[in-house]
């Protein structure tokens, strides 16, 4: 049985919580519309049965309650759903969260093992890692509550500039202002994709 479909090129938006990810996802997908390039894009939680799950438990404050591997494969599970229903032919897919991410909260866990359970997610083509000053974020209006515990930011920020060191990425410092971080990341997609 064939699970992997025509492969479409993928971007990527890795981060902490607070630094942008939706909103320069959300900002890039409208930009290729303006375009005519199609695009689909997809949050984490998602709006399915699994992420919808994964929001309550959050939300609940019981998601960290789980063992990791059992977050990682709802995690995984959650990204699959999304990928797979896809319909689709679009060009491109904009994620504003991915498995980079799942190893950055289950740090304990082995990445050989994490990837094997993403192993029906296509590879990206560009992860733009939004580098962000936990400090400052947790200031931002309208953040959700792990964005303002500022030592569990920055545990997790030290956890993501060590795996994009191994990682191809395309890091971005999010100190600016939202439409300069959009101008950099339409000037990378379109000399990375020509799109």
């Amino acid at each position: 049985m064939k699970y992997m479909k025509k492969h479409k090129r993928v971007v990527v938006f890795e981060g902490i919580d607070g630094s942008g990810k939706s909103t320069q996802a959300r900002l890039l997908y409208f930009a290729l519309k303006k375009r005519n390039i199609s695009a689909d894009l997809y949050h984490f939680p998602s709006e399915g049965i699994i992420g919808k799950f994964i929001r309550d438990l959050l939300e609940k404050g019981k998601f960290d309650a789980l063992d990791a591997k059992s977050r990682a494969l709802l995690t995984a599970s959650d990204f699959y759903s999304q990928y797979h229903g896809d319909k689709t032919d679009s060009d491109i897919i904009i994620f504003d969260r991915y498995f980079h991410s799942s190893y950055v909260s289950n740090d304990a866990l082995d990445r050989k093992w994490i990837k094997a359970i993403h192993q029906y997610v296509p590879t990206p083509d560009i992860v733009f890692f939004l580098d962000g000053d936990p400090s400052l974020i947790k200031e931002r209006n309208g953040i959700d509550s792990g964005a303002k515990d500022e030592e569990r930011q920055k545990m997790f920020s030290l956890r993501y500039k060590k795996i994009f060191k191994d990682i191809p990425n395309i890091t971005i410092n999010t100190g600016k202002d939202i439409e300069t971080t959009h101008q950099e990341v339409l000037q990378n997609i379109s000399e990375k994709l020509n799109a």
